[in-house]
């Protein structure tokens, strides 16, 4: 799968990217903004992550 299509194929994973363009945040705080569940937003991240488009700070943020 190629960036792209990993944004294009999924508007969650599109509204996560989107939504952490502008600024780093909580999972908390992703998960309020797009109102879904830890669950589905690890899922997405977990996804996207292994494009190097997301990471996880030192204090696991």
């Amino acid at each position: 799968m190629n960036i792209q299509r990993l944004a294009v194929c999924s508007a969650l994973r599109r509204n996560i990217l989107m939504s952490l363009y502008a600024d780093k945040k909580l999972l908390s705080h992703l998960r309020d903004e797009l109102e879904i569940s830890s669950t589905t937003a690890i899922h997405a991240l977990k996804k996207i992550e292994k494009y190097n488009l997301t990471f996880q700070d030192n204090d696991k943020n």
